[in-house]
């Protein structure tokens, strides 16, 4: 009977010997080394570590292969009906794991970065250029936008439309207002700021006047002559203070000179206050208008935004037959009336 148990411990270790031996041939041929990541370096460990201790566990018991190295191996009912079935699944299943993973699992990640290289990156369509008659005061446009469009449709002269009326009314045309709409024209041209940047600018101005005021902002637009901004006083609530400190250019507004009752020239739309900021209105020795800009009183020393005499903008204005407030005895730095 011991030699019956000595011999069935050794046809379990021989079975144990071939399993861990073939389970390392499959190692060795596919599978990550240790430490790789994945799931194929975890199958691998947890199956070469099967083998191990199955082998470890033939060697220590008594009658093993190391003490019975001739034992003929006769059969166990405890052992698995077919040992070499278990070590070829075994095998099979340790292949199986080591490719999905670790080394091989860089074969996945191959595989999955082949996917996902493979699938082709729309090209991004180039942004359609926006409709420049469609965008308010303010808005800078391209260069690309301009040549999309056409300069000429940028500099326009128009009849006082409803949706222009009625940004107006209330504001510049008040109740009290006495030129008719159809004297007054809608202008829009383009013009650069101190940075070169391109925005739409948009004017109202008596019929008479309105076109060659727009062939005037074309040709400082061409120099890049700058002027920081450009909107209705009607976006300021009709408020030529504020227009003016927001640096405005503006032209009508139905109101008086100030600390009169006589109409000002801008009530008819035959007058346009450029860059006014900087070229401040000096009524008298205490008084400025904007506030707090004397500093640009003193015409002695050079700044961005201001009127010189003989600049461009003075002299397309006074070859145009407009009169400059730098004149004045009160001078009115800012301001072109015709």
């Amino acid at each position: 009977m011991d030699e019956r148990q000595a011999s069935n411990r050794t046809c379990i270790a021989v079975a144990a010997l071939l399993c861990a031996l073939l389970i390392l041939v499959a190692t060795t041929a596919g599978c990550s080394p240790a430490g790789s990541g994945g799931q194929g370096g975890s199958a691998s460990a947890s199956a070469s570590g099967s083998a191990s201790a199955a082998a470890s566990n033939a060697s220590s018991h008594p009658g093993g292969i190391a003490s019975n190295p001739l034992s003929t191996p006769i059969e166990d009912k405890n052992a698995s009906p077919d040992a070499s079935s278990d070590a070829a699944a075994l095998s099979s299943a340790a292949s199986s794991a080591a490719g999905s993973g670790g080394k091989t699992g860089e074969g996945g990640a191959n595989s999955s970065g082949s996917s996902s290289s493979s699938a082709a990156v729309p090209e991004q369509a180039p942004a359609k250029p926006r409709d420049i008659r469609s965008l308010p005061a303010g808005e800078v446009v391209t260069a690309q936008e301009i040549e999309a469009f056409g300069e000429d449709a940028c500099f326009t002269v128009e009849e006082i439309d409803d949706a222009v009326f009625a940004r107006m009314q209330g504001n510049s045309y008040g109740a009290d207002c006495t030129v008719p709409r159809e004297e007054l024209r809608y202008i829009r041209v383009l013009h650069a700021d101190a940075e070169g940047a391109i925005h739409v600018g948009e004017l109202v101005m008596n019929v008479a006047l309105a076109q060659e005021v727009c062939e005037i902002f074309r040709e400082l637009y061409h120099a890049a002559y700058p002027i920081e901004k450009m909107h209705l006083v009607d976006d300021y609530g009709g408020d030529d203070n504020a227009s003016m400190a927001d640096n405005n250019t503006s032209s009508f507004n139905y109101r008086t000179v100030p600390g009169s009752s006589n109409l000002s020239k801008h009530a008819y739309g035959r007058a346009i206050d450029i860059n006014p900021y900087y070229n401040p209105y000096v009524p008298n020795p205490s008084t400025i208008m904007p506030d707090g800009t004397w500093q640009y009183a003193d015409r002695s020393w050079s700044w961005t935004y201001k009127i010189e005499e003989g600049d461009l903008c003075h002299r397309l204005f006074v070859e145009h037959g407009f009169t400059w407030g730098g004149y004045w005895g009160n001078p009115d730095y800012q301001h072109f009336a015709k």
